[in-house]
């Protein structure tokens, strides 16, 4: 028979009868329901001795195991209970859930679906199998287990939660903003479902709803950079530059670390054609973190434009030395080096680049050029021969081609020296934090995690 219990009459009744198995059962209940995980688990140990008391003591042990997060332990404790009842829902659940913790997902899915094969309309199956597919990334099954869990309800926070992350995965950003319009109807105070709604709203082409979305979330969590960082992705993308530095700003005052969003800064303040501001960014950033490769890049293709062409020189050797064989990093260390008449390094730099890259007209351009300073004649013939052969057919190429040609005909001609051009191209990696690969899907959504927090829902006894 199930006792009422005052829990300050607690330590007394365990004192009069401490061996009773009825005793310590009830007892320990009154501690799971005050949360004292540690002294329930060990009273529920104690009274499962007692046949009568063993399957719904041993649960009780499971469920405090896993609230003192030892799942390898609450796995046993759950076996036990399914050795003496193979079908027992809160013990399959329980084990279930100790399991994903634990990382095994083939384990976890099957006690789920022997659940589900006796209960269909097990809802805290369904949302642990939305939450293993979120794990395993696999949006088809966090799809089919939403669509199941709306049928029960309609307004089932983990299945919209779980439509979301489905049609984020799926870049379906109508079908996630409307369920993210749903959330925020049914969770009006919830910060990840406004921004989630931003983000869908922006990459669906609706800024000015994007940002109202952004908004609400800062106005509930005004010290989340991400935030900040997605709002300013937006105003960025309509060309609201200052106001997004400005929000950039913001966000880098809350997450003064995040290199990704320096780089983002600086890259805006060159958009602004601020270039000292933009080339101080840079040089901060590389003295706070030397090994950042494309960062050296950047610097070094400001420093390249702004005439600065012995910091250049450094920055894209700085460059190379941390990401050999970069192509368009050894090119444009190459022009600073023609530009400040270093020919013969220039020189070496571009024949060993050409080697790798034999049908590079850039390369193959450079070198031309730089032979034809260094006064490298019968080495600047043949690599305009070789650019001609390629197709390139720029008017100086051409001229110069043809004085060779005819120079054996006694023509005195000069010739037009033609400079290396700088590159851009295949500036990799990339940021990934805040800048996503598909030029539509710049902002950064936060992955639905209400579902998650229902992994330990097998109850209490």
């Amino acid at each position: 028979m199930r006792v009422s219990l005052n829990f300050p009459s607690v330590a007394k009744l365990l004192e009069l009868q401490p061996e009773n198995p009825s005793v310590q059962y009830h007892v320990a209940h009154c501690f799971q329901t005050q949360g004292l995980w540690a002294e329930a688990e060990r009273l529920f140990r104690s009274a499962a001795k007692s046949e009568k008391y063993q399957l719904a003591a041993m649960l009780g042990a499971g469920i405090c195991l896993l609230h003192l997060k030892k799942p390898d332990e609450a796995v046993k404790a759950f076996g036990d209970c399914l050795e003496k009842a193979p079908d027992h829902e809160q013990a399959l659940l329980g084990r279930g859930v100790s399991l994903q913790l634990m990382w095994d997902f083939d384990g976890a899915t099957e006690s789920y679906r022997r659940i589900l094969a006796k209960n269909p309309r097990s809802s805290k199956s369904r949302v642990n199998m939305i939450t293993l597919g979120m794990q395993r990334k696999d949006p088809g099954v966090v799809r089919d287990f939403s669509r199941r869990l709306l049928e029960l309800d309609a307004n089932s926070e983990p299945g919209l939660e779980g439509s979301v992350f489905a049609a984020f995965s799926h870049e379906e950003f109508h079908l996630a903003a409307d369920g993210c319009r749903r959330l925020v109807q049914l969770h009006p105070d919830r910060f990840d479902h406004w921004n989630n709604l931003g983000v869908a709203l922006q990459n669906s082409g609706q800024p000015d709803a994007s940002e109202r979305a952004y908004r609400r979330a800062l106005d509930l969590r005004s010290e989340s950079e991400q935030a900040f960082v997605n709002l300013g992705v937006g105003l960025q993308d309509s060309d609201r530059l200052p106001e997004a530095l400005e929000v950039f700003d913001k966000a880098l005052e809350k997450a003064p670390d995040r290199e990704d969003l320096r780089l983002r800064v600086a890259l805006l303040v060159v958009k602004q054609g601020k270039l000292e501001d933009a080339e101080s960014r840079y040089l901060r950033l590389v003295e706070k973190s030397p090994t950042l490769s494309y960062v050296w890049f950047r610097l070094g293709y400001l420093q390249l434009n702004r005439g600065s062409n012995e910091a250049a020189a450094k920055a894209f050797g700085a460059c190379l030395r941390l990401r050999p064989e970069w192509p368009e990093a050894e090119t444009n260390l190459d022009l600073a080096q023609w530009r400040l008449q270093n020919y013969e390094v220039a020189e070496a730099v571009l024949d060993e680049l050409v080697d790798r890259e034999p049908k590079d007209l850039d390369v193959i351009r450079g070198l031309a050029s730089v032979c034809l300073s260094h006064q490298n004649a019968e080495k600047a013939h043949y690599y305009h021969e070789r650019l001609t052969e390629l197709g390139d057919r720029g008017a100086e190429i051409l001229y110069n081609r043809d004085f060779w040609r005819n120079s054996s005909a006694g023509a005195p001609r000069r010739f037009r020296a033609t400079a290396p051009r700088s590159r851009t191209t295949r500036i990799s990696p990339r940021p990934s934090s805040i800048w996503v690969t598909s030029s539509k899907k710049r902002a950064t959504a936060k992955p639905p995690t209400t579902a998650g927090t229902r992994l330990s829902s097998c109850g209490r006894n």
